[in-house]
């Protein structure tokens, strides 16, 4: 995986993520990334258009805050789309 700094609209929330939160946890999550920043950067699909695959309420958070870029990490697999491990990151 590639650490790099990309703007907030060349990327896209997967269609398929089932994750929801509610307004308290997201009121939380807003003060944390406040105070704190992104600890964890998103995670997106470089090969399917720079797709979110990891960190959507985070961006949310980005988004709602008025943020243009934040760090994200690329994974770019060998594997279809969909499934969730490239072949390089499953255990020998």
């Amino acid at each position: 995986m590639n650490l790099q700094t990309l703007t907030l609209s060349t990327l896209k929330p997967a269609p398929y993520n089932p994750r929801k939160i509610s307004d308290d946890a997201m009121g939380r999550l807003e003060k944390s990334v406040k105070e704190w920043g992104i600890v964890d950067p998103l995670i997106v699909n470089k090969a399917t258009g720079y797709t979110i695959i990891g960190g959507h309420q985070r961006f949310k958070v980005l988004q709602k805050q008025g943020v243009e870029t934040a760090d994200r990490r690329l994974r770019c697999p060998r594997s279809p789309p969909g499934e969730r491990e490239s072949s390089e990151h499953r255990p020998q």
